[in-house]
């Protein structure tokens, strides 16, 4: 929280971005639409940005399923009617298929 004077005595409160968003909206995306322009144009370097972020992208997407048990365990997918549930189920099928297509194309990259 970023606390700032208005002048006249009063505070006001900022929230700061959470640094997810600053991950996935200024690293993660923007280093994968490189990859991909540097595929396209066929740039030396641009198999190489790829293979790496489909890396990132597969160890991430096994990190954040290493969660659910974690989060099941602390009770967040017990009562189906709850938000937290279904954001439960859809990030699990979310994430398993995110590391099911970035495993084929590696394998595919391979070849």
């Amino acid at each position: 929280m970023l606390v700032t004077d208005t002048g006249n005595g009063a505070r006001r409160r900022h929230a700061l971005p959470n640094p997810t968003w600053v991950l996935d909206l200024g690293w993660i995306i923007a280093s994968s639409l490189v990859a991909a322009v540097m595929l396209r144009r066929r740039h030396p370097a641009g198999p190489v940005i790829a293979g790496t972020m489909l890396v990132m992208l597969l160890i991430l997407s096994a990190t954040m399923l290493a969660a659910v048990p974690f989060a099941l365990a602390a009770g967040l997918g017990d009562d189906p009617s709850r938000a937290e549930s279904r954001q439960l189920v859809i990030f699990t099928i979310e994430f398993t298929l995110l590391g099911g297509i970035e495993t084929w194309l590696l394998a595919r990259a391979q070849r």
